[in-house]
């Protein structure tokens, strides 16, 4: 920003030079012209007030300006010169010769060319102002010397009878306005001079800020695209809705991916070919991360629970979360890397035939209702992946089942999404108290009713982490 700044400046100095070359040059011969036609008129305007012995002097005197400029400008045409040469040479002859008068008493006279010749000098002339300052020493010693020598007035005389004085204040005069009018022209074009460039320094920015945007905005574009493919890949390898449903009819899936994959995960598998009885396994898992890194992690515990149920044919839940995590520390050499990214689960093992609920968890824990009471098996304190001191077993919880029982999965999401009139978490205790006030419910009513409380407390809130909510009765 300085060195724009300063470019800025240095470019002012620069420009203003410029314009008061331009300008000068211009008023210059502008002034010129005035004073060719001007002198020889005011001769004649006077002649019949001269004095004989006078005359021949003061034509002298008057046609001097004209003589000088005329040839001044003629050799400017040919030869360029700086315009201050010409200004000189006009208020040098233009003052020399208004020093003279028609007689020695002409005072009025005298004092009227002078004055008329200061007005005309400050509208026509452009000049440093240190140049008026040598311009007013010039008249204080040319016109009492010319009082003196040609009037034989002494300097007492002069300034206090035949106008000195008056010369004294108006070519102060003269040079206060002819500065001020100087730095107002200079002030005038560079404060107009700076917003323009000001504004196209402003307008090269912003056009590089667009051609940037634009940029962002296709990589962001191709991005998303290639996110979003990877949402149907992502989709096409979580269980189908209609899969689920033909096992568990009364069940739910609240799912929302904060972005467009997710870390969060639900998983099933129907076991009845392998096992002879009327039998599955579902699970929630909440994967290290969200969106893309997230993604990532849910596709390797997807791949490893597959590979562990359907291949492996491993189907008690804590074996299960044993192998899985022993994968994960393989998978992405956990030892060696030094990362400790895994998974949260709540798993469940159900033989509807023999009517036994199976549950592990690592970290997540299950929650149900069973004849109108509310229950949580608590996880195990350890997640799937990661770094475990000592050599740690995932427990499995048995539970008999009567028929009457509601149960939820769940992942982190729900119960830390910030909302609600003072942008607090939504916490698991409330959590724990909805579900259980709407475990009575039709499925689909409680999906709805998770979804609307979900979006009453969130209200204008940003997701913060992936939310999944899996509910059932076996």
């Amino acid at each position: 920003m300085t060195t724009a700044s300063t470019k800025i400046s240095t470019d002012l100095q620069t420009e203003w030079k410029k314009e008061y070359t331009r300008l000068g040059d211009k008023y210059a011969q502008r002034a010129a012209w005035l004073l060719i036609f001007t002198f020889p008129l005011i001769i004649l305007a006077n002649y019949p007030l001269m004095k004989p012995d006078n005359l021949t002097a003061y034509v002298l005197a008057y046609m001097m300006p004209s003589v000088l400029v005329g040839l001044g400008l003629l050799v400017k045409h040919f030869r360029p010169y700086r315009h201050e040469i010409l200004v000189s040479l006009m208020f040098g002859s233009v003052f020399f010769a208004s020093a003279f008068r028609t007689d020695e008493n002409a005072l009025l006279i005298y004092l009227i060319i002078n004055s008329v010749s200061f007005i005309v000098s400050s509208v026509q002339m452009l000049v440093l102002p240190v140049l008026n300052t040598y311009f007013v020493l010039y008249i204080l010693v040319v016109h009492p010397l010319v009082a003196y020598f040609h009037y034989e007035e002494a300097l007492s005389v002069y300034l206090g009878q035949n106008g000195g004085v008056i010369m004294l204040v108006l070519s102060f005069v003269f040079s206060g306005v002819n500065s001020l009018r100087y730095q107002i022209l200079k002030r005038n074009f560079t404060t107009s001079l700076e917003l323009k460039k000001s504004y196209e320094l402003l307008s090269q920015k912003t056009k590089i800020i667009e051609e940037n945007a634009a940029q962002l905005a296709e990589q962001n574009n191709a991005i998303t695209a290639s996110i979003t493919y990877a949402k149907r890949i992502q989709e096409a390898i979580l269980p189908t809705l209609e899969n689920i449903k033909q096992t568990l009819p009364t069940s739910f899936i609240l799912f929302r991916p904060r972005d467009i994959v997710s870390g969060d995960f639900y998983w099933f598998a129907c076991l009845k070919e392998f096992t002879g009885e009327d039998t599955f396994i579902l699970a929630a898992v909440d994967c290290t991360g969200h969106g893309v890194p997230g993604a990532f992690m849910s596709m390797i515990g997807n791949t490893f629970l597959n590979q562990i149920v359907n291949e492996n044919r491993t189907f008690q839940p804590d074996e299960i979360l044993n192998e899985l995590h022993q994968n994960i520390q393989k998978a992405l050499k956990q030892k060696e890397s030094r990362n400790w990214d895994g998974m949260d689960t709540a798993l469940v093992y159900v033989n509807r035939t023999r009517q036994q609920l199976y549950f592990t968890g690592a970290k997540n824990p299950l929650c149900y209702v069973q004849q109108g009471e509310f229950k949580i098996i608590k996880a195990d304190k350890f997640s799937i992946g990661g770094f475990l001191r000592g050599e740690k077993k995932f427990t499995c919880h048995r539970l008999a089942l009567d028929g009457s029982e509601v149960f939820y999965l769940f992942s982190d999401g729900f119960q830390d999404q910030f909302g609600g009139p003072r942008g607090k978490k939504f916490t698991v205790g409330r959590f724990y108290k909805l579900l259980n006030e709407l475990h009575h419910l039709p499925f689909s009513q409680q999906k709805q009713k998770l979804e609307e409380t979900l979006d009453f407390w969130q209200g204008k809130q940003e997701q913060i982490d992936d939310i999944l909510v899996v509910g059932f009765k076996p």
